[in-house]
């Protein structure tokens, strides 16, 4: 499945007034160095949730995702 990234990108750049709002909405990419101070867990933790998310809605899996992590 090919991806058409200049309509993906003119998508969601319609949604902000500007260039500008869409890169202050994105989020900051941590250095190398914020990276390797995050503990194996977190990156579990993320890869984990995203498969949540991939078959539920967002809110809720981040509205109970502390007491997944508790549970786990």
């Amino acid at each position: 499945m090919a991806i058409n990234y200049r309509w993906l990108y003119e998508t969601v750049r319609s949604r902000f007034e500007s260039d500008e709002a869409m890169e202050i909405f994105l989020p900051k990419a941590l250095t190398s160095g914020e990276l390797k101070q995050k503990g194996d867990d977190r990156y579990l933790s993320a890869m984990s949730q995203r498969v949540f998310q991939a078959g539920m809605q967002h809110s809720v899996v981040d509205a109970r995702w502390p007491a997944f992590e508790e549970a786990f």
